[in-house]
């Protein structure tokens, strides 16, 4: 159940350009990610997993022991969809339980050694310098366990009380990384571009951030609505990281500590991306993804704060339909319950009791409002209590500005910037697009927002001239 492939030394190098050269600890990527397939079909959703090769590319060996030792890897393996401007997990798994690491050199590159072994180590137990492990398709549709059983950042993970040795696991469909039909469907989605991800836990391993891999992934759905996936060779090497760097927006770390150092800091961290366009004149959107890289504690709120005479409207959430039955071991029952969003005291917050943010997974929170973005401090909420250390986490984001005076027609002022006069800058402007169709939401289109830049438009400019806020 395992295919051995050979990556060329210059598109290793070009992926190592991603996350650094290699370091003095073991440090395991995925050099190949491939065979992306559906393995069953239970309702309208349907279990899929993908192949991953693991490669250290680190100093020394990394341990790799069977259950029921808790020193050995956990493969976990997501899909995502970027559509409309939004970037949203749309499938989660539960996680594959590593054992007896090959020496393979599926991957080679001319400043790593030829997959080496420290004195006493070899093939089974310890993934070598340089060497390669291949986990197909297959191997990683059966035999997994619940994620949350494993703890993301230190890779602690108890096998007496897991349900590998009390029992109570669902059937094999439950634990797939499980997509709807809908939410893939090339028919539903004619904008969508897909991705699946690989991502690999290890309590040893130096630097989690490159332990991720993704590629861009075609659906193909057959009459019957089964599937199969379409990518780029076995040969080419994935991008390193996780799949939210697809997502063309800014990026800022939530952490208890920042900058996260493995083995120093108490949790991991989770990435917060956000993107903010304008509707139209005196509108906004705001979309923001949340990813839990490795944050044991999880996150169980969002807040932003919104200033005081700010309307704000179509709050939305987003999250994947996951199987997982606890938030941790002896933690509470979850479920896949909304997160619902409420404007109150100056914020518009998202809470939850019953469905955190655990690792491996991304939430979007998204809403519009009548004014333009600026620097604010939103709160992260962290939903497991830990003595003597923060239950929120703040993060510098865009959100709503307060308000400011409005000037009718100041589209425009030296270097394009709207400054607050309404004179010959503004006027050239509306001269320029005179009678031209610049689509609905311009900020020429001042008078009705038809789209038409024409006399309407004019009168407002002529209206308000010489004015200044």
């Amino acid at each position: 159940m395992r295919k051995s492939r050979c990556i060329s030394a210059a598109s290793v190098l070009a992926g190592l350009a991603i996350s650094g050269s290699a370091t003095a600890a073991p440090d395991v990527v995925l050099c190949q990610l491939y065979d992306f397939s559906q393995f069953s079909s239970d309702g309208t959703a349907r279990g899929l997993a993908l192949a991953t090769t693991s490669w250290n590319i680190g100093t020394t060996d990394l341990i790799w022991f069977a259950n029921p030792d808790a020193r050995h890897p956990f493969i976990a393996m997501n899909m995502y969809r970027k559509e409309g401007g939004r970037f949203e997990q749309i499938g989660t798994s539960w996680v594959k339980h590593g054992f007896f690491a090959l020496a393979n050199l599926q991957c080679d590159m001319p400043n790593l050694p030829n997959c080496t072994f420290e004195p006493g180590h070899g093939e089974g137990d310890y993934l070598g310098q340089g060497c390669t492990d291949t986990y197909d398709a297959f191997l990683n549709a059966f035999g997994l366990g619940p994620r949350y059983e494993i703890n993301p950042w230190t890779g602690a993970f108890d096998y007496n009380t897991s349900l590998y040795n009390t029992g109570g696991f669902p059937t094999v469909p439950m634990r797939q990384l499980r997509v709807q039909d809908d939410a893939m469907n090339p028919a539903m989605h004619l904008q969508g571009i897909f991705y699946m991800e690989g991502y690999y836990v290890h309590f040893q391993d130096e630097n989690p951030m490159n332990n991720a891999a993704w590629k861009q992934v075609t659906p193909v759905r057959d009459g019957s609505g089964n599937y199969t996936f379409t990518s780029t060779p076995v040969t080419t090497l994935p991008t390193w990281g996780f799949a939210i760097d697809a997502w063309n927006a800014t990026q800022t770390v939530v952490a208890e500590q920042v900058p996260v150092v493995k083995g120093v800091s108490p949790d991991g961290r989770c990435i917060l991306a956000y993107k903010v366009t304008q509707n139209g004149p005196n509108s906004w959107h705001y979309e923001y993804a949340m990813q839990n890289v490795d944050m044991d504690r999880q996150v169980d709120s969002f807040s932003i704060p919104i200033p005081a005479g700010v309307n704000v409207s179509n709050i939305g959430f987003h999250a994947p339909t996951h199987t997982e039955t606890k938030a941790y071991p002896g933690g509470p029952a979850i479920d896949n319950a909304q997160w619902t969003g409420v404007v109150s005291g100056g914020n518009l917050t998202w809470t939850t009791t019953t469905n955190p943010l655990r690792w491996g997974t991304l939430y979007n929170f998204r809403f519009d409002a009548d004014t333009a973005p600026t620097n604010v401090n939103a709160s992260v909420g962290l939903f497991r209590a830990a003595s003597g250390r923060p239950d929120d986490l703040s993060a510098l984001i865009e959100g709503p500005s307060g308000l400011t005076p409005v000037c009718p027609g100041d589209v425009t002022g030296p270097g394009g910037v709207p400054d607050g006069q309404i004179d010959v800058d503004d006027l050239n402007a509306i001269l320029s697009a005179f009678g031209s169709n610049v689509g609905v939401g311009s900020p020429l289109d001042l008078a009705n927002n038809d789209g038409i830049i024409d006399v309407d438009d004019l009168n407002v400019i002529l209206g308000a001239w010489g004015q200044s806020c």
